[in-house]
């Protein structure tokens, strides 16, 4: 079994502000979630110093925009509402890593490999909030398009592991440099996180 905490990426954000009515700060903002990953960890010994090691993993994702801004109900005398728009994107990602590691010493592994990235069930929806004219829902799904939903790219990984009686806990740190996109733009070409693997021998 293990965990994983993201530390940086997936989804990459951005956000500006802008003048609007009155002087005050309207503009888009990007945020994201930092759900963890989950999954299985095996690790089966090729040599004496190497093993590899097989961790799939399920992490939701998601990244949502809001947006805001000024309006007059009918003409610039009328009364002066805040109008608040939201398109969130989720989508369930599945990851595949296979990382070759070497012990350089007792308790401290290095490792490189190769991971896919695959994404499933992604959506984007809108939500915009008006005083005027209440609240209304729409699909958005053209707004962040997933561009593909498989991609690779080459982890590399510092693990820890410490060893207690026929348990194996081993906390990590991992860099994956990814080669493609999920989503444009808002996907990160690189990615860390924490982690810990906990491992059973028979």
């Amino acid at each position: 079994m293990r965990a994983d905490a993201p530390v940086a990426g997936p989804l990459a954000t951005i956000s500006y502000p802008q003048l609007c009515a009155n002087g005050a700060q309207c503009g888009y903002y990007e945020s994201t979630p930092y759900h963890a990953a989950f999954g299985l960890s095996a690790s089966i010994p090729l040599a004496r110093r190497l093993s590899l090691h097989f961790e799939p993993a399920y992490q939701r994702i998601g990244i949502t925009a809001t947006t805001y801004a000024f309006e007059y109900q009918t003409t610039v005398d009328s009364p002066l509402g805040e109008v608040v728009g939201q398109i969130s994107s989720t989508a369930n990602r599945w990851l595949f890593p296979v990382i070759l590691e070497a012990r350089i010493l007792p308790h401290l592994q290095v490792g490189v490999g190769a991971a896919v990235s695959v994404l499933t069930s992604d959506q984007t929806t809108g939500k915009v909030v008006d005083p005027f004219y209440g609240t209304r829902f729409y699909d958005a799904n053209y707004f962040r398009p997933v561009t593909r939903q498989v991609i690779v790219g080459i982890p590399a990984v510092l693990e820890f592991p410490f060893r207690v009686g026929r348990v194996t806990l081993a906390p990590d740190l991992r860099y994956i440099r990814w080669f493609a996109r999920h989503y444009g733009g808002s996907w990160a070409m690189d990615e860390f996180s924490a982690g810990l693997a906990v491992r059973f021998s028979p």
